[in-house]
């Protein structure tokens, strides 16, 4: 894929509404209503019954939007023992830690779709165009900001976000598919019911990088499934 497009792509998903006092404006799509659940990746995969995805070969992806919980300013400034008694509550995620997760998002979404045999990712819409609309909602951070002291800090998941994808023909406005569901970013084949990750940044974003590739991988797959026979 050509490197322009992967650019395009990145600085898309970068692009954000970053207030939680915002709401997300997504756009209703046209024939919404008529789509029928089936079997699939994500936790709910919505399909149209008469859609051709086969028509298709290149994907188009405007820009997405994010949208964080608002968990107020009680959890900043706290000492390390108050972070330790209270690390089952979410925190307040810094405009840095945002920007580094939408960067994060970005480049690994750009690079996994990217690897697509099936579609090509393109910076304009027309005939034979999906347009792949990401939204990701009530977005939660379990990592603490920068502290001192002594101790550690360990999480099952350093986050969780509600995703939406909407699958969109460029030329009618009709939407095709529809993939969502909630998700923890937390690693895997490890124990989720105690605390195993570090909460620190690095670490933290090491796992949303994972979490977002397998994302994304998801998303590719499933196109490329419903390109080829449909999700059913």
């Amino acid at each position: 894929m050509k490197r322009a497009a992967l650019f395009v792509m990145a600085a898309a998903l970068m692009s954000s509404v970053s207030s939680a006092q915002q709401e997300v404006a997504t756009t209703q799509a046209k024939g919404a209503d008529d789509l029928v659940r089936v079997k699939g990746r994500f936790e709910e995969n919505w399909l149209r019954p008469d859609a051709d995805l086969s028509q298709y070969g290149k994907l188009n992806l405007p820009q997405a939007e994010y949208q964080y919980r608002d968990v107020g300013e009680a959890r900043r400034g706290q000492n390390t023992a108050s972070m330790m008694r209270r690390s089952d509550q979410p925190f307040a995620m810094s405009e840095e830690s945002r920007q580094r997760f939408e960067q994060v998002v970005s480049e690994t979404f750009a690079k996994e779709l990217g690897r697509s045999k099936v579609f090509e990712v393109v910076d304009s819409e027309g005939r034979g165009t999906l347009v792949v609309r990401g939204h990701l909602t009530d977005i939660v951070w379990n990592v603490p900001p920068d502290f001192t002291g002594s101790g550690e800090i360990y999480v099952s998941a350093v986050g969780e976000a509600d995703v939406v994808f909407e699958v969109v023909d460029s030329e009618t406005g009709m939407v095709q598919a529809r993939f969502e569901g909630r998700d923890r970013i937390q690693p895997q084949d490890r124990l989720y019911e105690v605390g195993s990750v570090p909460a620190y940044s690095n670490t933290a974003f090491s796992e949303v990088q994972r979490w977002a590739r397998t994302v994304a991988r998801d998303l590719r797959r499933s196109l490329e499934k419903a390109h080829e026979k449909g999700l059913k």
